[in-house]
């Protein structure tokens, strides 16, 4: 039936989004982890537990992209797929193209 198949297609996009925002949440903390490792004046106690949160978030941003990838292929405008190497080599928030034209159906 032709409203059981909009319904089917409705849930799919927003689990879809959900994903697209757990990953862009997850990369935007790591990313702020990251700089905040860097930061002078950091102690070393403080810099060994940022580095066991960016080590725990690395894991989740695996999980958050099998996520991705398995629900990327099934959305209506075809979208790219992602490894971890794409994502962690974003360097600044303004890094983000891959992720802002899976959300929402918005390219910017």
């Amino acid at each position: 039936h032709p409203a059981y198949q909009e319904a089917a297609a409705y849930i799919n996009n927003q689990r879809f989004i959900r994903v697209v925002e757990q990953l862009e949440g997850l990369v935007v903390a790591q990313l702020f982890e990251l700089a905040k490792a860097n930061l002078m004046g950091t102690c070393y106690k403080m810099r060994k537990h940022i580095s066991k949160a960016i080590t725990r978030r690395s894991v989740a941003v695996h999980t958050a992209l099998d996520k991705y990838n398995l629900l990327a292929p099934m959305q209506n405008l075809l979208r790219p797929r992602l490894e971890y190497h794409d994502v962690a080599g974003y360097g600044m928030l303004a890094d983000f193209k891959l992720l802002k034209q899976s959300r929402h159906q918005i390219n910017w």
